[in-house]
């Protein structure tokens, strides 16, 4: 597929306007199967391990990143983008471009030829009577959400230290704090706000570990992985979070606390660590802008 057909298809497809967003389409026999669609800022390692155990594996396995960016750098995020072809190509994935997205213009990442990838970039067709392509078909997986996120990370808050509660520690709200934390700007600002919470940081850290233990495979990978860590965090012994990284599968954040637990690296370490990103993790919830549309 041509990028301008491709890009003027995704673009016209989705259905929600793109914005500050890093879309995988996936391709098999010269078609697009399907798309994932998470929001920027985002923790590219954690997406792409979550596309790739969601994609379908096959010998012939292909791939196309795009980054639909205002920011004002002329490639955006263009050291993630190499990182992340790099990781593809070494499972097996074949990138076949990687493009990036300003408003109406478009431009390769991977293409140094000016004779076809101008500096000023080349124009999108996204008139009228553009219309998809019947095979093209979008199963946007979005790590996002239509609210505001500083109304999502109050009402995480707020499920949080329900967990203190007996009587408020409900299904409901474990499965609405289990929900936002797929979100992985919640997840972080749920374990800074366990760190900060003195006498009640390891009831938090347990209420989170209870949470995951109840829930069914493939519903609590991330809770298990952030729970472990704020466990860690709170000094707790190796054999109470061991549990946790069983369950946690290949997420990222439960990778690193394996790491730590395995090279007996002292709990301080991660709480400093947690400590050290409070201000940054208040920021992103209270002075973000909608994540989609």
């Amino acid at each position: 597929t041509a990028p301008r057909e491709f890009l003027a298809t995704l673009i016209t497809s989705t259905p929600q306007p793109l914005a500050e967003t890093i879309t995988l389409a996936w391709v098999a026999n010269e078609t697009v199967s399907h798309i994932h669609s998470v929001d920027l800022p985002c923790d590219w390692v954690e997406l792409l391990e979550a596309c790739l155990g969601d994609t379908t594996t096959g010998h012939d396995q292909q791939v196309i990143i795009t980054v639909i960016s205002d920011q004002g750098f002329a490639l955006p995020y263009e050291p993630q983008v190499a990182d992340m072809r790099t990781m593809l190509e070494d499972c097996g994935v074949d990138v076949l471009d990687a493009l990036c997205v300003k408003q109406d213009k478009f431009w390769s990442y991977l293409c140094q030829d000016t004779s076809c990838c101008p500096t000023e970039g080349n124009p999108i067709n996204t008139t009228e009577d553009h219309q998809p392509s019947p095979e093209f078909t979008v199963d946007v997986a979005s790590h996002g959400a239509d609210d505001d996120l500083s109304v999502q990370a109050d009402t995480a808050k707020a499920a949080l230290f329900n967990l203190l509660d007996p009587e408020l520690a409900t299904v409901e709200n474990a499965n609405t704090l289990n929900t936002l934390m797929q979100n992985i700007l919640i997840r972080d600002y749920i374990m800074v706000l366990i760190v900060q919470a003195g006498d009640d940081e390891l009831p938090l850290a347990r209420g989170l570990a209870a949470i995951a233990h109840s829930l069914p495979e493939g519903l609590r990978e991330r809770i298990a992985a952030t729970a472990a860590m704020s466990l860690v965090a709170a000094g707790e012994p190796k054999h109470h979070v061991t549990p946790l990284l069983d369950i946690s599968g290949d997420q990222t954040l439960g990778t690193l606390v394996r790491r730590a637990i395995n090279a007996d690296v002292p709990s301080r370490v991660a709480r400093d660590s947690l400590l050290d990103v409070t201000h940054i993790c208040m920021e992103a919830v209270h002075h973000t802008v909608p994540m989609l549309g």
